[in-house]
Order: structure tokens, then sequence, then C-alpha cells
């Protein structure tokens, strides 16, 4: 079984970069309008507490351990093995060889260059 270590810290209102870039992309694939851009925004802070509502989380719009795990679920068909932590987890992803597993994290970054 192959695993990646992912870092997703907390983040909120005034961040920017890749992550950001990765969480809006995530809320794009679950159906949000959110515009792709690397800052959290307003736009972003609606559409994290649309997500949270709709899935029963507490709508803060901040995006901690609990909203990482439910969105990496639903929108990125990812079940992490152990619950997310505050600053990173493990995805282990089963039947996937070496060769496999490069190309999927060749993919996975190429996603996300702006």
């Amino acid at each position: 079984m192959a695993a990646i270590t992912v870092t997703y810290p907390t983040i909120k209102m005034g961040c920017d970069g890749e992550i950001v870039t990765q969480l809006q992309f995530f809320l794009s694939r679950c159906g949000s309008s959110v515009k792709i851009d690397g800052l959290f925004h307003i736009g972003t802070r609606n559409a994290v507490k649309a997500f949270q509502k709709k899935h029963c989380l507490d709508p803060d719009g901040i995006v901690g351990p609990e909203t990482w795990t439910k969105l990496l679920e639903v929108c990125g068909n990812i079940k992490p093995s152990e619950p997310i932590r505050e600053k990173e987890y493990t995805i282990q992803i089963p039947h996937l060889t070496e060769s496999q597993m490069k190309e999927l994290l060749k993919q996975y970054e190429q996603a996300f260059k702006v």
C-alpha cells in the first residue's frame, strides 16, 4: 500500500498561496463557483461556509482538520487512513505500484500550478 504525507494547515481569510489554491480547487470540484486564484478572500470564505453548512460542520469559514477531512473525502475522493491532525496526515492508497504513485504525485503537482 502506497502512502503520501500531506500537510494541510488551518487556513482562513487573508491566507494565500498554494494551499489556498488547493482549497479552491476542491471547492470547485464540489460545485462551488469560487475563483481559483490562491487568495482566501470573501468569495472563498463564503464557499467554505456553504460547504461546511451542507456537511454539518461548524460554518465558521475556517478550514481546519474537520473541514479538510470532509473536503478531501467529498471533493477529492480521498479517504484518509486516520483523521487529519493539525499539521499533517498520511493518505494511504491501496493497490498502487511505485511508478503509479509517482505518476499520481506528478498529476497532483501539475493540477495546482497557478
